[in-house]
């Protein structure tokens, strides 16, 4: 064997470990992207669903109030409509778990 072969065989080692740990970095990107996601998505979810309480709560305030007469007095004639309207809009809002743990493929 001489040096050119051996430089050659030191190269194509070279181009094979590259390659190996490009594959490597491929699959650990994915695995961390998917790990990223379901984190930024559990946060997210946290963040809507702090949200739809609130306007939840608002809703039972204000659904409370036009039950009383004393307080109904107090709040605009169109009031009762627009609560309605909202409260319909809060249940329309669907809060279901939609996860696929489906392996796919990225690239």
């Amino acid at each position: 064997m001489d040096i050119a072969d051996a430089f050659d065989a030191i190269s194509g080692y070279e181009e094979t470990l590259v390659a190996q740990g490009e594959a490597m970095g491929m699959e650990r990107g994915r695995e961390l992207g998917i790990e990223e996601g379901r984190e930024l998505g559990v946060m997210k979810g946290a963040e809507i669903g702090s949200e739809l309480g609130f306007y939840q709560g608002c809703h039972l305030v204000w659904s409370h109030m036009l039950q009383s007469d004393e307080l109904k007095s107090k709040l605009p004639a169109r009031a009762a409509k627009s609560v309605a309207s909202f409260g319909a809009l809060l249940e329309a809002f669907e809060l279901k778990v939609r996860v696929s743990m489906k392996k796919r493929s990225y690239g």
